[in-house]
């Protein structure tokens, strides 16, 4: 019976012992007991697995590409060209940097908020003033009729200014027989404003052209101060570059940010000539299309049109010398970037620069 019983068993060790030396667990039965213990725990490595998920820092593949154009909105890499690598330490420090600006921007948008809430504010004083001077129905539809404006103008060139002359005729064009066309423009004008920050989170920022020099480097004349509008996204600045920015404009972001840098160490003025080499030695060179920018030329006359930079002349003794300066969109109280970004992205770089171990002293001339 013994033998009987041995050979009982005989199958069934060998079917385990076969399962082990194919790296298979062996089948061993499981109590009701054991099973439910082991699902709970399955169930608990799930819910590790996904709260890890959750708080893990690392940045998903959509993550990295807004991480990529906080970086070269607030740091960037150099422009030698779109192969250069970047250092380990100065991506971990972009990514610790987008991470902190996204966490500190509660009062950036508070700020959005109370901006929304001044336009508002704008309009009714704006309405007030209006009221009997038009029908109110006509005039918010001439107002939904500058939104239009501005955003088909936006959008064939972005970032250039509209002049407020320009605005102004699409709201008399609607109130030929209107006398106090002054008053109505203004609400029109202001009642736009509102909704687009409301609405669509724009603003619609009225700017001043800044003055032009002369040879005599004198300010001139032409339309010096003419009011104008430009649109700007009211996100703010981090999150935008984190989630709105596509990388071609992040690209564009960065070549914008170098020449405002390479102006702001020359004195807030620089020759044609001295940024066409300073670009160079970087990779963007004037006698041949940049892989990513095409033709300098054309990117800066595309910032000159923008109102970020604007050019000037001035006496020279071989004849006329062509100046760089800051332009409104640049620095000044209408700016978009103003003077502390600028001041910020050259800090990064130097900063960039002693990590990756090929700083200097890091000063400025």
């Amino acid at each position: 019976m013994e033998h009987d019983h041995e050979e009982a068993h005989q199958p069934q060790l060998s079917e385990e012992a076969r399962r082990r030396r194919k790296g298979k667990a062996p089948m061993v039965a499981q109590s009701e007991d054991e099973e439910e213990e082991e699902e709970e725990a399955e169930e608990q490595r799930h819910h590790s697995r996904r709260r890890a998920a959750e708080d893990e820092p690392g940045p998903s593949a959509k993550r990295r590409r807004s991480q990529q154009a906080v970086k070269q909105e607030f740091g960037g890499d150099s422009l030698a060209g779109p192969s250069r690598r970047v250092p380990a330490s100065a991506a971990a420090a972009a990514a610790a940097a987008a991470g902190g600006a996204i966490r500190t921007t509660v009062a950036e948008l508070n700020a959005v908020t109370e901006l929304a809430a001044e336009y508002r504010r704008v309009r009714d004083h704006a309405a007030e003033k209006a009221e009997g001077k038009a029908p109110r129905m006509a005039m918010e539809q001439a107002s939904r009729a500058v939104v239009r404006h501005m955003l088909f103008a936006h959008s064939e060139k972005p970032g250039v200014p509209v002049k407020r002359t320009e605005v102004a005729a699409v709201v008399t064009q609607r109130f030929p027989t209107v006398k106090a066309k002054g008053v109505v423009t203004t609400y029109v004008i202001a009642h736009a404003q509102h909704y687009l920050a409301q609405s669509m989170g724009l603003e619609m920022r009225s700017i001043h052209k800044a003055a032009a020099r002369g040879r005599q480097g004198a300010a001139g004349g032409g339309d010096e101060g003419s009011q104008q509008f430009v649109l700007r996204s009211m996100v703010p600045a981090a999150l935008r570059a984190a989630f709105v920015l596509d990388p071609a404009q992040s690209a564009e972001r960065g070549l914008l940010m170098v020449v405002l840098a390479l102006i702001h160490l020359a004195g807030s003025k620089l020759g044609q000539d001295e940024l066409a080499t300073q670009l160079a030695e970087l990779g963007v060179s004037t006698e041949r299309p940049h892989p990513v920018f095409g033709s300098l030329d054309v990117q800066l006359k595309s910032l000159c049109t923008r109102r970020y930079i604007q050019q000037d002349k001035q006496a020279g003794p071989d004849g006329d010398i062509v100046l760089y300066r800051f332009a409104e969109q640049a620095v000044g109280p209408d700016a978009e970037i103003g003077e502390p970004a600028i001041l910020r992205f050259i800090e990064s770089q130097f900063a960039e620069m002693r990590a990756a171990g090929g700083g200097g002293d890091g000063g400025t001339q």
